[in-house]
């Protein structure tokens, strides 16, 4: 499951099927449930990565129903949180209190950067929806956790990046600007600790498109990979 992360970090979405998909089968037959639920989320988040929409609500909506069969907090709030990103993309208004379920449950189990995350992507929903004052209100609190507890780099791209956007769309260019150049910056800084040439050359490709996306107010916050017929049925 680490390594489905990395691939997927790394930009290598394939490779991060891949292992996500052995994680699930090897979390399954060691009857890991709690694992299983977690590893299917991730499986689900990977294969809307590949455009896959289809296959990833079953398993976002596997890892969900096993997680709170369970009684699994922790996996009930990241299967949410990608399930509800899948669901604001398709204009499904389930979307909403899907991810305000998510942060109530990330809230509760002081998963701070689950919360930042959901506050993140409701702060985009509400820009989207008209109402700039509460996006500024919910990405700025997303930022406030960010400082405090800190995340992995795509969550930071993430939550920093749709703090920029909802500067600009208050007319506060200056300050999105300064956001997203120290942002640049430190994605600069994590390429150039990245030893292989070749891994450091995806990651800073993948680290750029995601970057792009977020700043975008159009389109998935998350970019897909568009793979050739053949590519996709080895997968």
């Amino acid at each position: 499951m680490l390594r489905a992360r990395i691939y997927r970090v790394s930009g290598s979405p394939v490779r991060a099927h891949a292992s996500a998909r052995r994680a699930v089968e090897l979390a399954r037959v060691a009857g890991e449930r709690r694992l299983a639920a977690e590893a299917t989320a991730r499986l689900g988040a990977i294969l809307l990565d590949l455009d896959r929409p289809a296959e990833a609500e079953a398993a976002l909506r596997e890892s969900l129903r096993l997680a709170q069969e369970i009684e699994d907090r922790r996996g009930e709030a990241l299967a949410r949180i990608f399930l509800g990103i899948l669901l604001w993309e398709n204009d499904d208004r389930e979307a909403s209190p899907m991810l305000a379920r998510a942060e109530e449950l990330a809230v509760e189990m002081g998963l701070n950067r689950a919360e930042a995350m959901c506050r993140a992507i409701r702060a985009r929903i509400a820009r989207e929806k008209g109402d700039p004052g509460r996006a500024l209100e919910t990405s700025a609190r997303a930022m406030e956790l960010l400082e405090r507890f800190g995340a992995e780099l795509e969550d930071r791209i993430v939550i920093t990046g749709t703090h920029a956007l909802v500067l600009r769309t208050l007319d506060r260019g200056k300050e999105a600007e300064d956001l997203e150049e120290r942002l640049r910056q430190r994605l600069e800084r994590e390429s150039r600790r990245i030893r292989s040439p070749l891994l450091r050359l995806r990651h800073q490709r993948a680290s750029e498109r995601l970057l792009e996306a977020v700043l975008s107010p159009a389109g998935p916050v998350y970019p897909r990979v568009k793979l050739e017929t053949d590519e996709a049925e080895r997968i």
